[in-house]
C-alpha cells in the first residue's frame, strides 16, 4: 500500500509537471524563430558577413548582415545556442575602456520568390540588459518607428528614443546569469507594424581594466511588464494652472480605477522627482485637486504616482511650468515638441478664456481640432489622442479671441 501510494503520487506529480512544461512552451513560443544560421557570403563574424535563416516564420526566411562592429569589439559567437534556441544571440567581447556594439541588419524575405516581405507586425525584445560597476550593457532597436514597452518603474534600464531608434542601457549594476526572461526589469520590447527590415545593435560600455564577454539576446516576441504604459490607465485627464506663483493641479479618475492613493511628485528636471503630497481615494469620488503653495521660482515638473489597492503603480504624464516672471503677454509652448501619442499644452493666459486648438499639416489641411478652456495664469493640459496622426511635421495653432499662437511639432 505504501509503495503503491507513493507510485500514484509520483504519477500525479509527473502529470502536473508535464502540464506545466506544456503551458510554459505554449506561452513562450516566439513570433519568429532564429535558429541554425548558414553563412552565405563574407567572412564569418566580420563586417559584411551575411547569414541566412530558414523559416523564421511560415513562408518567411531572414537574411542577417553584420553592418558594423565598432573598434574594440569582437564577436565570439554569432548566434549562440546557450539561452533560447529561437532567439538571435550574439556573444561579444568588449575591450577594456571601450564603449561599442555590433550592428545587425535583418531583412525578411518571401521564401517562395526571394523578394523582400513586409511583416504585419514585429515585436523585438532585448533580454538581460545587465551590468555591474563600470560595466553597462546596452541594446538599440530600429524598426522604423513604433513604440517601446518596459517596466516604467524598474531600476535596471533607462530607455531613450532618438528618431526611430529605441535604446535601453543598464543602470542597475545587477548581473543576471546566462540569458533569461525572468528578469523583466532588465528587458524592453519594441513593436512596430509593416516592417521589412529591422536593425539591432548589441553592445556594452566597459570601463573596467579587462576585456569583458557579454551574452546578448534578442527575442522576437512580445512580453508583458509590470508598470507598463499599456496597462489600463486609471487617469482620465490631468491638468494644472499656475497663478501668483502657486500651482493648482486637477485630475479625474475613471470608474472602477482600484486606486488606494495618489502621490503628487515634483521635480526640477523631468527625470528626478520627490513626493510633495498624497491624496487618498475612494470609489465615490472621481475629481481631485492639489495646490502647491511653494513659490514657483524655478522651472517645475509635476506628475502623479497612482498606487492601486494591490500595490501596483502607474505614472501620469508630466506637466511642465516655467519659472514665474513678471506678468506679461500670453504665450504658448508644447512639451514635448517631438510626440508619439501625446503632448502637454503650456499656455499662459491673462484671463479666463475659451480657445480653439488646431493642428495643420504642411499642406494647410486641418488634421486635429479641439476646444479648450483656460484659467488666468499658466495652464497645462495634456492632449493625449495624437496617435492617429501620420509621422511628419505639423503646425499647432491656438486661437484665443483675437490672439493667435503657433508652434511646430514633429510626430514620430
Amino acid at each position: 500500500m505504501k509503495t503503491n501510494g507513493t507510485r500514484l503520487l509520483l504519477i500525479v506529480l509527473f502529470l502536473q509537471l508535464l502540464l506545466l512544461v506544456f503551458a510554459f512552451c505554449t506561452k513562450a513560443q516566439p513570433d519568429y524563430t532564429f535558429n541554425n544560421p548558414s553563412l552565405v557570403s563574407g567572412t564569418d563574424r566580420q563586417i559584411g558577413a551575411v547569414y541566412s535563416y530558414s523559416r523564421v516564420k511560415p513562408n518567411v526566411d531572414a537574411r542577417v548582415t553584420i553592418t558594423d562592429i565598432t573598434p574594440g569589439v569582437t564577436i565570439a559567437e554569432f548566434d549562440a545556442t546557450a539561452g533560447y534556441m529561437e532567439a538571435l544571440q550574439p556573444t561579444i567581447n568588449v575591450a577594456q575602456r571601450t564603449r561599442g556594439y555590433v550592428e545587425l541588419k535583418i531583412d525578411f524575405i518571401n521564401r517562395a520568390n526571394g523578394n523582400p516581405m513586409q511583416q504585419a507586425q514585429i515585436s523585438a525584445t532585448c533580454i538581460d540588459v545587465d551590468g555591474a560597476i563600470n560595466l553597462h550593457e546596452f541594446d538599440e532597436i530600429n524598426l522604423g518607428g513604433g513604440y517601446v514597452d518596459y517596466n516604467m518603474l524598474g531600476n535596471q534600464v533607462t530607455i531613450t528614443q532618438s528618431g526611430s531608434w529605441f535604446k535601453g542601457i543598464n543602470v542597475g549594476n545587477t548581473e543576471y546569469e546566462g540569458r533569461d526572461t525572468a528578469a523583466r526589469a532588465a528587458m524592453f520590447t519594441v513593436t512596430n507594424a509593416h516592417v521589412t527590415t529591422a536593425i539591432i545593435r548589441v553592445g556594452a560600455d566597459n570601463q573596467t581594466a579587462s576585456t569583458q564577454q557579454r551574452l546578448r539576446s534578442v527575442y522576437f516576441k512580445r512580453f508583458t511588464y509590470a508598470n507598463s504604459f499599456l496597462a489600463l490607465p486609471a487617469l482620465r485627464n490631468f491638468r494644472g494652472n499656475e497663478k501668483n506663483k502657486k500651482v493648482e493641479l486637477n485630475w479625474d479618475l475613471i470608474e472602477g480605477n482600484q486606486l488606494s492613493k495618489v502621490i503628487i511628485e515634483k521635480g526640477t528636471t523631468p527625470s528626478q522627482f520627490k513626493s510633495i503630497g498624497e491624496v487618498w481615494t475612494d470609489q465615490t469620488k472621481k475629481t481631485f485637486q492639489f495646490t502647491d503653495k511653494n513659490n514657483l521660482d524655478a522651472n517645475a515638473y509635476y506628475r502623479l504616482r497612482m498606487v492601486t489597492v494591490s500595490g501596483d503603480e502607474q505614472l501620469s504624464s508630466i506637466l511642465y511650468f516655467r519659472a514665474t516672471t513678471e506678468n506679461g503677454a500670453a504665450s504658448l509652448s508644447l512639451y514635448p515638441s517631438v510626440v508619439n501619442n501625446q503632448t502637454t499644452i503650456n499656455y499662459k493666459s491673462d484671463r479666463q478664456s475659451a480657445a480653439v486648438l488646431q493642428i495643420f499639416d504642411l499642406n494647410g489641411k486641418i488634421v486635429y481640432r479641439k476646444n479648450m478652456n483656460f484659467q488666468e495664469g499658466t495652464n497645462n493640459i495634456v492632449v493625449a489622442d495624437l496617435g492617429k496622426l501620420m509621422r511628419g511635421n505639423y503646425i499647432v495653432s491656438l486661437s484665443d479671441n483675437n490672439k493667435l499662437f503657433t508652434q511646430k511639432i514633429i510626430k514620430q
